[in-house]
C-alpha cells in the first residue's frame, strides 16, 4: 500500500517536472517577443500626435466655419498666401482659446493616461489603439466634412477647365478713353466694413423686420442707388472673388475679381507665404481707379484703422495710385493715438472719422483734386465693436447695435462734408466691402432674398440714362461708375469686366444672370493669371522672406605668381527649384566688364568644385560670384568674395603674416566684451609684427582699437569706450569704435567699423 502510494507521488512529480520542462522553453519565447521599450515609445508617441492633430483639426474647422459664415475657397487660398501681420487681436486670441488650447488639453490628458497605464500592457495596448484610432477617424472625417463644406470638387474642378469669359469680355482701362471734366472733381469713397442693405427692413427693401441702419436707408432713397422708379433699395451682387476686403476693394477698383492661382506656380519648399506681398507689383498688368487718378494728377490718400498691411492692402493701393497710405502705424507715428492704444484692429471708426475730418481739410486747402478713400472697421465680424456711440437699442444684439451706430456715424461724416466749400466739387460714393460672414446675424432672412451690399453715390456729376430702370448690377461695376459720377466720359462705358451704371448699356449680370456670371468668376482664368505677372523666383520675394540664396564659397591659398586657384562651393542655402548648375563669375575692378564665367562640377553630394582660370585676371584687387542656375535658368547670386585673393585663408595665423607682407593696406583692429580672451601669444605676435604695440595680455574685457596705414599706426586701449574716426589716403571716412566688456556700453558687446 505504502508502496503504491509512492508509486504515485514518484509519478506526479515526474509529470510536474516534465510540465515545467515543456514551459520553459514557451516562457523563454514569449520573453523573447517581448516589444522593445524604445518601439513602445514610438507607438505611444504617434498616438498622442494622432489625437492632437485630429482634436486640433477638429476645433479648427468648427471655428472657422463657424466664425467665417459661407467661407469660399478663394477667400481660404488669398488669406493663406496673404500676411497675417495686422490681423486683429481678438480674432488670433479667439483662434487660440477655440482651437490650440483644446487640442493641447486633449493631448495632456491622453499624455497623462498612458503614463498612468504604461505598466500595464495589456490597458497601455488599448489605450494606444483607441487613440491612433480616434485621431486617424477625426483627421480623415474633418478633411472630408471641409472638403464638402468648401465644396473643394467644384473648386478643383473650376482650377483645372479654364475659361475665357474674363478675357473675352475684359475692357481695358488702359486702351479706353477716358475724358475727365475741365474742372476735375473730387472724390471720396468710403468702404463699408460688411454693410448691407439687407439689414433694412422690408419697407425699404431689407430684410429686417426692423430698420437696423435707418440712417443709411435715408441716403440710399435720397441719393443714386440706381433703383430707378422702384422706391426700395438697390445693393450690388458679390460674385467669387470679391467677397473679402482686400478682394472687395480690388473689384470695386479694377472691375476684376481678385483671383490667386493654386497652382503649383505659387506654391513650393516654403509653404505658404505672402507671394503678393513680396511682388514688385500687386497686380501689375491691371489698370485701376488708382492708377487713373494718378496719372490725372490727383492726391491719393487711403485711411484705415487697422493695419494696411493685413491681406496685401498696403501693396495695392501703394503700387496702384501711390496713395499715401493713413493706417493704424500712421495714427501712432502722428501722435494720434498712444503707442500702445489697440481695440479690435487696431482703433475705432469715431477715431477713424475724426482724423478723416482733419485730412480733408487739409487736402481741400492744396491746389490738385483729391481722392480719399476710407475703410471702416467696427462693423467687422464676429459681432463687431461696441464703442463708446454705441447704444443698446436693439436689446444686447451687439452686432445690430454696432451697426446702427455705424450708420449714425456715416450719416453725420455725410453730413459734415456737405457743410464744406469743397462739396460742390465733390461726389461721394458709400459702397459696402462685402457680405457680412457673421454667424448668425443673418440667420433669419428668407434663402430667396437677394442679399446685396449697400451702395449710394451722392452728389454725382452724371444723370441715369433712364432714371426709371432698376438696375441689376455686382460690385464689378463700382470702377466706372464712379469715374462716370466724378463726370468723366467713358469711350464704351465700360472698364474691366464693369459697367457704367449711368449708361444705357447692360451689365454683365443683366446680360448672363447672377448664376453664370458666379460660375465664370468661380473657374480658373489664365488670362488673370497673367494680368497678375507675379515671380515666383523673384529676389524681392526671396528678400521679403528673409529667405535670400546663400553658399559658403572656400578658395586655396594663392600666391603672387599662381596662374588659376582652387574653389568649393557648399552648404547651397534658400533655392527653392532644382539646382541645374553653379557657376562663378570672376572680374578684376581694373576690367569691370571682362567677366569670366566658370561653372564648378559636383564632386560629393552639395559640393560643388572647380578651378578658376587667373592668367588675365588681376587677382590681387579682384571679386568672385556665386551663382546658384535652377531648373527655371533663375541665377541666384548666393555668395562673393572681394580684394586680395591672395590673402584668402582659414588661418588666422596665416592671414596675419599675409598682412605684415602686404603694407600697402589700410588695416583695422578693434575688440569687444571679452575679446582681449582670445588673444593667444602667435596672434599678439602677428599684431606685432604689423606695427601694433601695445601690450593686451592681462587686459580682460578692455577696449581697444588700431588702425594701420602705410603713413601711421594709431591705437588706443582703455577701461572705458574709445574710438577714432578719419580719412583715408582715398578719400574714404572711417569710424571705429571698441567696447570693452568693463566698459559698460551697450553691455559690452558691441564693435563697430563704417
Amino acid at each position: 500500500m505504502k508502496n503504491s502510494e509512492a508509486s504515485r507521488e514518484t509519478q506526479k512529480t515526474a509529470s510536474a517536472e516534465q510540465k515545467e520542462k515543456k514551459s520553459r522553453p514557451a516562457a523563454k519565447a514569449r520573453r523573447k517577443k517581448k516589444t522593445p521599450r524604445i518601439l513602445i515609445w514610438i507607438g505611444m508617441l504617434f498616438s498622442i500626435l494622432l489625437v492632437v492633430s485630429g482634436v486640433l483639426l477638429v476645433a479648427l474647422a468648427r471655428w472657422v466655419f463657424a466664425t467665417w459664415n459661407g467661407l469660399k475657397m478663394d477667400e481660404v487660398i488669398y488669406h493663406i498666401n496673404a500676411p497675417i501681420e495686422g490681423t486683429g487681436g481678438d480674432m488670433i486670441a479667439s483662434g487660440i482659446v477655440n482651437c490650440v488650447i483644446p487640442a493641447g488639453l486633449a493631448g495632456l490628458f491622453y499624455t497623462a493616461a498612458l503614463l498612468m497605464y504604461r505598466k500595464r500592457r495589456r490597458v497601455r495596448k488599448y489605450l494606444v489603439r483607441l487613440g491612433a484610432v480616434c485621431g486617424a477617424l477625426m483627421i480623415v472625417l474633418t478633411m472630408i466634412f471641409s472638403w464638402n463644406r468648401l465644396d473643394m470638387g467644384t473648386y478643383i474642378s473650376n482650377e483645372l477647365n479654364a475659361s475665357s469669359f474674363i478675357e473675352d469680355h475684359y475692357a481695358d482701362p488702359a486702351k479706353v478713353s477716358i475724358t475727365f471734366p475741365e474742372k476735375k472733381r473730387n472724390v471720396i469713397y468710403i468702404y463699408l466694413e460688411s454693410m448691407e442693405m439687407t439689414y433694412s427692413d422690408a419697407m425699404n427693401g431689407g430684410a429686417f423686420n426692423r430698420n437696423v441702419i435707418p440712417e443709411l436707408t435715408a441716403l440710399g432713397e435720397a441719393n443714386e442707388d440706381f433703383s430707378g422708379s422702384d422706391p426700395l433699395l438697390n445693393g450690388a451682387d458679390v460674385l467669387p472673388g470679391s467677397t473679402y476686403t482686400m478682394a472687395a476693394m480690388f473689384t470695386q477698383t479694377t472691375g476684376l475679381p481678385l483671383k490667386v492661382d493654386l497652382s503649383d506656380t505659387f506654391t513650393d519648399a516654403r509653404g505658404s507665404f505672402n507671394k503678393m506681398n513680396t511682388q514688385d507689383s500687386f497686380f501689375s498688368g491691371v489698370t485701376s481707379l488708382g492708377d487713373i487718378l494718378k496719372k490725372e494728377g490727383y492726391n491719393q490718400v487711403f485711411m484705415l484703422g487697422s493695419n494696411a498691411t493685413f491681406g496685401g492692402r498696403r501693396l495695392y493701393f501703394g503700387q496702384h495710385g501711390d496713395y499715401e497710405i493713413d493706417d493704424y502705424e500712421w495714427a501712432i507715428e502722428q501722435g494720434l493715438i498712444p503707442e500702445n492704444y489697440y481695440v479690435f484692429w487696431g482703433y475705432e471708426d469715431a477715431k477713424l472719422f475724426s482724423y478723416a475730418k482733419d485730412r480733408l481739410v487739409d487736402l481741400a486747402a492744396q491746389d490738385k483734386p483729391f481722392n480719399f478713400t476710407m475703410l471702416t472697421v467696427d462693423t467687422h465680424f464676429e459681432d463687431g465693436y461696441y464703442c463708446d456711440l454705441c447704444t443698446d437699442s436693439f436689446r444686447g444684439n451687439q452686432y445690430a447695435n454696432v451697426m446702427a451706430c455705424s450708420s449714425r456715424q456715416v450719416a453725420d461724416f455725410v453730413n459734415w462734408v456737405k457743410e464744406q466749400d469743397f462739396y460742390e466739387d465733390t461726389t461721394i460714393i458709400i459702397a459696402g466691402d462685402h457680405l457680412t460672414m457673421d454667424t448668425d446675424f443673418c440667420q433669419n432672412v428668407g434663402e430667396n432674398y437677394d442679399r446685396r451690399t449697400f451702395n449710394v453715390w451722392i452728389n454725382p456729376a452724371a444723370e441715369p440714362a433712364d432714371p426709371d430702370r432698376k438696375r441689376s448690377y455686382s460690385t464689378l461695376d463700382c470702377f466706372p461708375t464712379t469715374l462716370a459720377a466724378m463726370g468723366c466720359q467713358i469711350e464704351g462705358d465700360r472698364l474691366g469686366l464693369g459697367t457704367n451704371l449711368f449708361s444705357a448699356e447692360d451689365t454683365l449680370m443683366e446680360q448672363y444672370g447672377y448664376e453664370e456670371l458666379s460660375d465664370e468668376m468661380s473657374r480658373k482664368s489664365e488670362f488673370m493669371d497673367k494680368l497678375a505677372d507675379l515671380d515666383l523666383y523673384s529676389e524681392e520675394l526671396a528678400d521679403a522672406q528673409g529667405l535670400s540664396p546663400s553658399a559658403s564659397l572656400a578658395i586655396a591659398e594663392i600666391d603672387d605668381e599662381a596662374e588659376s586657384c582652387a574653389v568649393a562651393v557648399n552648404n547651397i542655402d534658400n533655392v527653392f527649384e532644382k539646382i541645374k548648375s553653379v557657376e562663378i563669375d570672376a572680374w578684376d575692378f581694373q576690367h569691370p566688364d571682362r567677366i569670366t564665367t566658370t561653372e564648378l562640377h559636383e564632386a560629393e553630394e552639395g559640393v560643388y568644385r572647380g578651378s578658376i582660370d587667373l592668367k588675365d585676371l588681376n587677382f590681387k584687387n579682384a571679386e568672385l560670384r556665386v551663382y546658384i542656375v535652377g531648373k527655371s535658368g533663375t541665377r541666384y547670386e548666393a555668395a562673393e568674395m572681394t580684394g586680395d585673393l591672395t590673402l584668402k585663408t582659414n588661418n588666422i595665423y596665416k592671414y596675419l603674416y599675409k598682412l605684415s607682407q602686404n603694407r600697402q593696406y589700410t588695416i583695422f583692429v578693434t575688440i569687444r566684451d571679452d575679446g582681449t580672451r582670445m588673444l593667444d601669444e602667435n596672434i599678439m605676435t602677428g599684431l606685432h609684427n604689423l606695427g601694433l604695440s601695445r601690450n593686451l595680455e592681462g587686459h580682460y574685457r578692455w577696449s581697444y582699437y588700431g588702425i594701420i596705414t602705410p603713413q601711421e599706426i594709431i591705437e588706443d586701449l582703455s577701461m572705458e569706450e574709445i574710438g577714432d574716426s578719419g580719412t583715408m589716403s582715398d578719400g574714404v571716412s572711417y569710424s571705429i569704435l571698441s567696447q570693452g566688456g568693463l566698459s559698460g556700453a551697450g553691455g559690452g558687446a558691441g564693435r563697430y567699423l563704417t
